[in-house]
């Protein structure tokens, strides 16, 4: 069982300076990321700029367990996320039995960036307010 002061829990906001990712206005725009922990439930909420300016919030529930959950907005999408030994929530969307997407989030050892990695980009966000 994972506890909500778990090191993802928290607001993080994009540092793009630090980040390399392909040309996205919602990359360089701003995005910010708020992870709950309760259980073997994480609940991300991340929020990204649209190219009008307005906030776009989506909510995700993860169970950290490695089972399949379907992916609400993206038809035949599934959902996989474990917690490793060092805390790092490894994700997996597949279609079928196929890897559409993969990537691991990771806290820093001093708790204040994170960094979410995949084979497209590193995305680094850096925590807001003390922890």
């Amino acid at each position: 069982m994972i506890s909500s002061d778990h090191p993802l829990a928290g607001l993080w906001v994009l540092n793009p300076a630090r980040s390399t990712a392909p040309p996205s206005p919602q990359v360089h725009d701003g995005v910010m990321l708020e992870f709950g922990v309760t259980g073997h439930t994480i609940t991300m909420t991340q929020v990204v700029v649209d190219p009008s300016g307005h906030d776009i919030a989506i909510k995700l529930a993860m169970r950290t367990d490695g089972s399949g959950q379907p992916v609400r907005f993206g038809k035949g999408l599934i959902l996989e996320t474990r917690l490793d030994e060092s805390q790092r929530l490894e994700a997996v969307i597949k279609m079928g039995k196929d890897i559409v997407s993969q990537g691991v989030y990771e806290v820093s050892s001093d708790k204040q960036k994170l960094a979410f990695v995949s084979s497209a980009a590193r995305l680094v966000f850096d925590r807001v307010g003390a922890r």
